[in-house]
């Protein structure tokens, strides 16, 4: 049977097979480059930090528009808001070591309560005003503490209130508080009933970081451009690295035996025990921050990018584009990322959960 030839008809359709296997290309090349990033449906307020994990991994908080956001990470849906103060001009949230309780920061005068993770529901009110934002619970989920002091959690009463001082931390055993009084004074406080007199760590001027290991038994220090690490049990200081990286961010490895250090010359892996550099990173680096394993080393730029390396090669893992905060979950398996600026014509920005799952933990 003869068949009709129709050079214009062959032409167009050669035309439409290449277009669609350029499309298909171009589309598999931005899936590549988006593999393990998903679209942003989360939102925090453009002028806050507030970027909170639970313990399982399971919900993130935010905060912005008059509340704080517990978003489901599953499915990046928002399941519970607990309101604030339309004047609240900064946010702080906390989760419970068991991921029951939220410690949320809620009034104008800086008044928290306790509530329900799951509900919302309130437990009780935080006695009193609170200078200061940010919260942590002790490892038992007895205490919890902010900037100006500690509250018992059970009551929601003062167990201690530190006058013209700043709280860094729980240390030590977890029922002892790092207190931090003018610019050379610190201070280790035991919450234990009857417990002895406070301890004190002197010559600390001009300190810029201060920083608890995850073990609670070390603080390491940003001092006159150089970085000292000091064991809270023997109250000894040693200096791990000197001055001419400008560091700017420290970030402690699970363990407290690894130190990060983010500098505007650099970034370094430091074994605390001997001092050496285990990794050598160029760049200006304003953050360091461990995966919770401790495979993994996030580092914030000064320039627009988030690199991730791997604690122990320093080869780049992955690169994020933007300078932005990085929060990981306890599992290591997932990468929260908030942009460090929103639009000017936005209140809002996008937070962004990344699967690193495949990367070392």
């Amino acid at each position: 049977m003869a068949h009709d030839y129709n050079p214009g008809v062959n032409r167009s359709t050669r035309t439409l097979l290449i277009g669609a296997l350029v499309l298909g290309v171009a589309a598999t090349v931005i899936a590549i480059a988006l593999r393990g990033q998903r679209a942003p449906t989360m939102w925090a307020q453009k002028d806050s930090s507030v970027l909170v994990f639970s313990p399982d991994g399971k919900t993130l908080a935010t905060w912005g528009h008059g509340g704080y956001d517990l978003w489901d990470v599953a499915t990046e849906k928002r399941r519970l808001r607990i309101e604030t103060a339309r004047d609240l001009d900064r946010g702080a949230i906390a989760f419970s070591p068991d991921g029951k309780l939220v410690a949320a920061c809620t009034g104008e005068k800086l008044q928290w309560k306790l509530v329900d993770a799951e509900t919302g529901a309130p437990v009780c009110d935080i006695e009193g005003e609170w200078v200061g934002t940010g919260a942590e619970f002790s490892r038992d989920g007895r205490w919890l503490l902010t900037s100006s002091g500690t509250w018992d959690v059970a009551t929601g009463k003062v167990a201690r209130r530190y006058e013209d001082a700043r709280v860094v931390g729980f240390a030590l055993e977890g029922h002892h508080v790092l207190v931090e009084r003018g610019d050379a004074h610190r201070e280790i406080d035991d919450l234990s009933p009857g417990a002895g007199p406070v301890r004190v760590l002197e010559d600390w001027h001009d300190t810029k970081t201060l920083t608890i290991s995850p073990d609670g038994g070390s603080i390491a220090s940003i001092v006159s451009g150089t970085v000292r690490v000091s064991d809270l049990a023997t109250l000894t200081t040693k200096e791990v690295l000197p001055s001419g990286l400008l560091p700017h961010g420290l970030g402690w490895r699970g363990d407290g035996k690894v130190l990060a250090v983010a500098g505007v010359n650099g970034a370094r892996v430091i074994d605390v025990a001997t001092g050496k550099p285990v990794v050598s990173i160029e760049g200006a680096w304003q953050t360091a921050t461990f995966s919770p394993r401790g495979g993994v080393v996030s580092l914030a730029a000064m320039q627009p990018r988030t690199l991730l390396i791997d604690a122990t090669t320093g080869a780049t893992v992955r690169e994020i584009p933007g300078s932005g905060q990085v929060v990981w979950s306890s599992d290591g398996r997932t990468l929260a990322w908030m942009p460090l600026t929103a639009g000017s014509e936005d209140s809002s920005k996008a937070v962004r959960l990344i699967d690193v799952s495949g990367m070392p933990r």
